[in-house]
């Protein structure tokens, strides 16, 4: 199982208005405590720094992650949150 794949899933469900609490308890119910906090870390925190990693997005690409297809941007803002923010 893909954790990072989760977490763009997630994101991209988030992102067509569906309520986050509730997909993230979906989702993560069966992994591990450990698979479960990893995956809060980076939704979370892909969610908390979305403007900022645009911002980052943005610049290294030239092209705004707006515009992309929701799972591309999904997929980018997490890489770029756990690029930046962690060391995993």
């Amino acid at each position: 199982m893909n954790l990072r794949l989760i977490g763009i899933e997630i994101l991209t469900e988030f992102e067509r208005g569906n309520d986050l609490r509730s997909i993230i308890e979906n989702r993560t119910s069966k992994l591990k405590a450990i698979d479960r906090a990893f995956l809060r870390e980076i939704v979370l925190g892909t969610i908390r720094y979305k403007k900022f990693l645009d911002f980052c997005i943005k610049s290294a690409s030239g092209k705004d992650p707006e515009r992309q297809l929701l799972e591309v941007k999904s997929a980018l803002r997490l890489s770029a949150y756990q690029i930046t923010f962690m060391k995993v």
